[in-house]
Protein backbone atom coordinates (compact mmCIF):
# COMPACT_ATOMS: atom_id res chain seq x y z
CA UNK A 1 0.00 0.00 0.00
CA UNK A 2 3.07 2.52 0.65
CA UNK A 3 4.25 2.38 -2.18
CA UNK A 4 1.58 2.11 -4.48
CA UNK A 5 1.07 5.85 -2.74
CA UNK A 6 4.65 6.39 -3.56
CA UNK A 7 3.98 5.79 -6.55
CA UNK A 8 1.15 8.46 -6.99
CA UNK A 9 2.85 11.13 -5.16
CA UNK A 10 6.09 11.22 -7.12
CA UNK A 11 5.36 9.51 -10.23
CA UNK A 12 2.68 11.17 -11.56
CA UNK A 13 4.29 14.66 -11.69
CA UNK A 14 7.58 13.71 -13.24
CA UNK A 15 5.34 12.05 -16.29
CA UNK A 16 3.32 15.49 -16.53
CA UNK A 17 6.70 17.69 -16.29
CA UNK A 18 7.82 15.47 -19.15
CA UNK A 19 5.07 15.71 -21.05
CA UNK A 20 5.10 19.78 -20.57
CA UNK A 21 8.72 19.62 -21.83
CA UNK A 22 7.93 17.51 -24.82
CA UNK A 23 5.28 20.67 -25.81
CA UNK A 24 7.54 22.71 -25.54
CA UNK A 25 10.24 21.33 -28.02
CA UNK A 26 7.37 20.10 -30.10
CA UNK A 27 5.71 23.73 -30.25
CA UNK A 28 6.92 25.14 -33.73
CA UNK A 29 6.39 28.73 -33.54
CA UNK A 30 8.17 28.37 -29.73
CA UNK A 31 11.19 26.96 -30.65
CA UNK A 32 11.84 29.37 -33.23
CA UNK A 33 11.64 32.16 -31.00
CA UNK A 34 13.83 30.43 -28.56
CA UNK A 35 16.29 30.23 -31.01
CA UNK A 36 16.45 33.43 -32.46
CA UNK A 37 16.77 34.52 -29.32
CA UNK A 38 19.60 32.65 -28.40
CA UNK A 39 21.46 33.30 -31.56
CA UNK A 40 21.12 37.20 -30.96
CA UNK A 41 22.28 36.48 -27.62
CA UNK A 42 25.44 34.73 -28.41
CA UNK A 43 26.29 36.69 -31.98
CA UNK A 44 28.94 39.83 -30.58
CA UNK A 45 28.68 42.92 -32.74
CA UNK A 46 32.11 44.12 -34.28
CA UNK A 47 33.83 47.17 -33.89
CA UNK A 48 33.44 48.07 -37.51
CA UNK A 49 29.81 46.93 -37.17
CA UNK A 50 29.49 49.61 -33.92
CA UNK A 51 30.78 52.36 -35.81
CA UNK A 52 29.07 51.35 -39.00
CA UNK A 53 25.58 51.52 -36.64
CA UNK A 54 26.22 54.56 -34.62
CA UNK A 55 27.09 56.48 -38.10
CA UNK A 56 24.18 55.45 -39.54
CA UNK A 57 21.92 56.79 -36.12
CA UNK A 58 23.76 59.98 -36.34
CA UNK A 59 24.43 60.78 -39.11
CA UNK A 60 22.72 58.52 -41.78
CA UNK A 61 25.75 57.48 -43.57
CA UNK A 62 26.70 54.00 -43.86
CA UNK A 63 31.29 54.59 -43.88
CA UNK A 64 33.60 57.63 -43.07
CA UNK A 65 34.31 57.98 -46.60
CA UNK A 66 30.74 59.70 -47.36
CA UNK A 67 31.16 61.66 -44.25
CA UNK A 68 34.22 63.43 -45.95
CA UNK A 69 32.09 63.74 -49.24
CA UNK A 70 29.74 65.39 -47.24
CA UNK A 71 32.64 67.98 -45.84
CA UNK A 72 34.38 68.19 -48.84
CA UNK A 73 33.79 68.52 -52.69
CA UNK A 74 36.84 67.95 -55.01
CA UNK A 75 38.37 71.39 -55.93
CA UNK A 76 37.47 72.08 -59.85
CA UNK A 77 40.51 73.08 -62.03
CA UNK A 78 39.71 76.77 -62.82
CA UNK A 79 38.43 79.64 -60.72
CA UNK A 80 37.03 83.09 -61.14
CA UNK A 81 36.23 85.41 -58.39
CA UNK A 82 35.06 88.95 -57.40
CA UNK A 83 35.12 90.62 -53.63
CA UNK A 84 36.31 93.25 -51.50
CA UNK A 85 39.64 93.74 -49.86
CA UNK A 86 39.28 95.81 -46.16
CA UNK A 87 42.84 96.91 -44.94
CA UNK A 88 43.53 98.55 -41.87
CA UNK A 89 45.87 101.57 -43.10
CA UNK A 90 45.04 101.31 -46.89
CA UNK A 91 42.19 102.09 -48.65
CA UNK A 92 40.00 99.40 -49.25
CA UNK A 93 39.38 98.18 -52.69
CA UNK A 94 37.37 95.54 -55.19
CA UNK A 95 39.28 92.63 -56.72
CA UNK A 96 39.29 90.41 -59.54
CA UNK A 97 40.78 86.92 -59.32
CA UNK A 98 41.34 84.03 -61.93
CA UNK A 99 44.15 81.07 -61.03
CA UNK A 100 43.86 77.52 -61.27
CA UNK A 101 44.21 74.44 -58.67
CA UNK A 102 47.13 71.95 -59.34
CA UNK A 103 46.80 68.59 -57.85
CA UNK A 104 43.89 69.14 -56.24
CA UNK A 105 45.78 71.29 -53.72
CA UNK A 106 48.15 74.33 -55.06
CA UNK A 107 46.45 77.39 -56.63
CA UNK A 108 48.41 79.99 -58.36
CA UNK A 109 46.62 82.82 -60.02
CA UNK A 110 46.31 86.65 -60.43
CA UNK A 111 44.36 89.17 -57.84
CA UNK A 112 43.75 92.25 -59.94
CA UNK A 113 42.57 95.60 -57.94
CA UNK A 114 44.27 98.69 -57.55
CA UNK A 115 47.38 96.24 -56.94
CA UNK A 116 48.34 93.08 -59.29
CA UNK A 117 49.07 90.07 -57.34
CA UNK A 118 50.55 87.11 -57.59
CA UNK A 119 48.73 84.37 -55.24
CA UNK A 120 49.50 80.77 -54.34
CA UNK A 121 47.32 78.91 -52.04
CA UNK A 122 47.87 76.02 -50.21
CA UNK A 123 45.37 73.85 -49.35
CA UNK A 124 44.95 71.26 -46.63
CA UNK A 125 44.02 67.40 -47.50
CA UNK A 126 40.15 66.53 -47.83
CA UNK A 127 39.51 70.19 -45.78
CA UNK A 128 38.81 73.48 -47.92
CA UNK A 129 40.88 75.29 -45.34
CA UNK A 130 44.05 77.25 -46.97
CA UNK A 131 47.48 78.94 -46.40
CA UNK A 132 48.19 81.82 -48.66
CA UNK A 133 50.52 84.88 -50.09
CA UNK A 134 50.59 87.01 -52.53
CA UNK A 135 53.09 89.90 -54.09
CA UNK A 136 52.29 92.53 -55.94
CA UNK A 137 52.59 96.18 -57.05
CA UNK A 138 50.88 99.10 -56.70
CA UNK A 139 49.53 100.95 -59.54
CA UNK A 140 49.62 104.82 -59.71
CA UNK A 141 49.70 107.47 -62.58
CA UNK A 142 52.22 109.97 -61.81
CA UNK A 143 54.37 108.79 -58.80
CA UNK A 144 56.14 105.85 -58.19
CA UNK A 145 53.65 102.87 -55.99
CA UNK A 146 54.49 100.91 -52.98
CA UNK A 147 55.07 97.25 -52.64
CA UNK A 148 52.62 95.25 -50.76
CA UNK A 149 53.52 91.35 -49.19
CA UNK A 150 50.18 89.32 -47.48
CA UNK A 151 50.47 86.11 -45.64
CA UNK A 152 46.93 84.65 -44.43
CA UNK A 153 45.12 81.98 -43.69
CA UNK A 154 41.30 81.96 -45.62
CA UNK A 155 38.46 79.37 -46.04
CA UNK A 156 36.43 78.47 -49.45
CA UNK A 157 32.74 77.65 -48.02
CA UNK A 158 30.89 75.27 -51.22
CA UNK A 159 27.14 76.58 -52.04
CA UNK A 160 27.53 74.02 -54.16
CA UNK A 161 29.84 72.27 -56.87
CA UNK A 162 30.68 75.63 -58.65
CA UNK A 163 30.26 77.95 -56.43
CA UNK A 164 31.97 79.27 -53.36
CA UNK A 165 32.30 82.17 -50.67
CA UNK A 166 36.02 82.76 -50.00
CA UNK A 167 36.58 84.38 -46.92
CA UNK A 168 40.46 85.37 -46.22
CA UNK A 169 42.38 86.72 -42.99
CA UNK A 170 45.83 88.25 -43.36
CA UNK A 171 48.63 90.36 -42.01
CA UNK A 172 50.20 92.86 -44.56
CA UNK A 173 53.44 94.31 -45.29
CA UNK A 174 53.49 97.81 -47.03
CA UNK A 175 56.40 99.91 -48.65
CA UNK A 176 56.59 102.41 -50.42
CA UNK A 177 59.10 105.29 -51.66
CA UNK A 178 58.69 108.02 -53.89
CA UNK A 179 60.34 111.66 -54.98
CA UNK A 180 58.08 114.82 -55.51
CA UNK A 181 59.33 117.24 -57.28
CA UNK A 182 57.72 121.01 -57.24
CA UNK A 183 59.04 123.75 -59.95
CA UNK A 184 59.24 127.94 -59.13
CA UNK A 185 59.95 130.91 -60.79
CA UNK A 186 61.82 133.53 -58.82
CA UNK A 187 62.64 135.46 -61.62
CA UNK A 188 65.26 136.24 -64.46
CA UNK A 189 68.94 136.13 -62.89
CA UNK A 190 70.96 137.40 -66.82
CA UNK A 191 69.93 139.21 -69.82
CA UNK A 192 69.93 136.57 -72.20
CA UNK A 193 66.72 136.37 -74.11
CA UNK A 194 67.34 132.73 -75.33
CA UNK A 195 67.64 131.30 -71.94
CA UNK A 196 64.18 130.28 -71.57
CA UNK A 197 64.85 128.38 -68.38
CA UNK A 198 66.69 131.30 -66.36
CA UNK A 199 64.90 132.19 -62.93
CA UNK A 200 63.09 128.61 -62.80
CA UNK A 201 64.27 126.09 -60.26
CA UNK A 202 63.09 123.04 -59.11
CA UNK A 203 63.69 121.13 -55.73
CA UNK A 204 63.05 117.29 -55.16
CA UNK A 205 61.74 115.88 -51.86
CA UNK A 206 62.27 112.12 -51.11
CA UNK A 207 59.02 110.54 -48.78
CA UNK A 208 58.81 106.88 -47.66
CA UNK A 209 56.62 104.82 -45.77
CA UNK A 210 56.15 101.50 -44.46
CA UNK A 211 53.89 99.86 -41.96
CA UNK A 212 52.79 96.46 -41.15
CA UNK A 213 48.49 95.93 -40.89
CA UNK A 214 46.05 93.12 -40.55
CA UNK A 215 43.76 92.70 -43.39
CA UNK A 216 40.75 90.80 -44.42
CA UNK A 217 39.02 90.24 -47.93
CA UNK A 218 36.04 88.21 -49.00
CA UNK A 219 34.91 87.29 -52.20
CA UNK A 220 32.15 85.01 -54.28
CA UNK A 221 34.35 82.08 -56.51
CA UNK A 222 33.14 80.29 -59.62
CA UNK A 223 34.79 76.90 -60.35
CA UNK A 224 34.92 74.67 -63.57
Amino acid sequence: MKLITFAILFLFPAIGLANDSHKITSDPGLAVEINIDTISKSKKETQEEYKIRIQKQLYGYDNFDNIDKKLYIKRKNFIIGGGTNFYNKLDNNLSLSIGSVLFDGFYVGLDISEYLFLETRIYAPKINLYLSAKSGKESRLFTEGGSIFLCGIGYDFYLNKFISIKSEISYYRYEREWTHTTISYTGSTNSDPLDFFDGWNSNNTDYSEKHFSPAFSVSLQLHF
